[in-house]
């Protein structure tokens, strides 16, 4: 690792984060100490903004928030688009979590409205429900209903008898067999991730369900909501405060962005000047 030197990584300093401390600790947050604020947080996505938040409410500590982009929450930004609908500008976010601490957190910063989340996947000309579910193996093997014995049996039938799966393309051939992953699987990875399945792990298309009742929901979790006013307005919230700084639309310079702490909540290979190159993925959530 001599080719990282310069980048030090001397010291961290847990901060609360509702009961989440262990995020500090990851390899995706480096945190180091330098002179000036007492803390510089670089980036103002969700992470950024709860350190900040965090640190100025708990620690009563001075905060500078910046970010290159013109905007906070990240990938979650949203906006008004001129036909008065809420658009999200990187793609569609929806909240979900099984944790009330977590959500009891977030209600200080807005007002929720209810929702599971649906998606359908569109194929052969018709849309359906996904994840896989009873009903859209019925609806794609073109049977009246299915039980939850009879979805098995079925599966049984056409999937590909691969024990071990290396890649995403084998686990899914071994869940649904090849028509199910040319339909509802292949395209979506490619356009995902960039990369075909089988050249990613069997854990990134396996963290997709397949359910033997007739759940069309997404996902599962207690909590299925929205902020009632969007995420933009949520995170511009959270840093709404007199011991935080926000500054938007610069880059993050080392030598000039100094303090007695510094996160960094970007990209990893970005923040160490890709000096051993690109990162190949780009990982869904924490």
């Amino acid at each position: 690792m001599n080719e990282l030197k310069g980048y030090p990584l001397v010291q961290t300093t847990v901060i609360p984060l509702f009961g989440r401390n262990d995020l500090l600790k990851k390899g995706s947050i480096f945190v180091h100490f330098m002179k000036n604020y007492d803390i510089v947080i670089v980036g103002a996505g969700p992470v950024g903004c709860c350190i900040a938040e965090r640190c100025a409410t708990q620690l009563n500590w001075k905060v500078k928030l910046i970010d290159k982009r013109p905007h906070v929450a990240g990938n979650c930004y949203d906006r008004f688009h001129e036909s008065g609908v809420m658009i999200h500008q990187y793609g569609p976010h929806y909240f979900r979590t099984n944790n009330q601490e977590l959500l009891t957190y977030l209600t200080q910063f807005t007002e929720w409205l209810p929702g599971n989340y649906f998606v359908s996947s569109f194929s052969r000309n018709e849309y359906f429900p996904f994840p896989i579910n009873l009903l859209t193996l019925a609806q794609f093997f073109k049977k009246e209903k299915l039980s939850p014995e009879e979805g098995k049996a079925l599966l049984e039938e056409v999937r590909e008898k691969i024990e071990n799966p290396t890649n995403s393309e084998e686990f899914v051939l071994s869940r649904v067999g090849r028509e199910m992953y040319e339909a509802f699987y292949l395209g979506y990875t490619l356009k995902q991730w960039d990369m075909h399945p089988r050249d990613l792990s069997p854990s990134v298309c396996g963290r997709i369900p397949v359910r033997f009742n007739e759940d069309c929901r997404y996902v599962d979790h207690a909590f299925q909501l929205t902020p009632k006013e969007g995420f933009t307005a949520m995170f511009t919230r959270m840093v709404t405060h007199p011991n935080i700084d926000v500054e938007l639309g610069i880059e993050y310079n080392k030598s000039e962005h100094q303090a007695a702490v510094v996160v960094y909540t970007g990209p990893v290979d970005e923040y160490f000047d890709y000096r051993l190159g690109k990162l190949a993925l780009a990982f869904i959530g924490v």
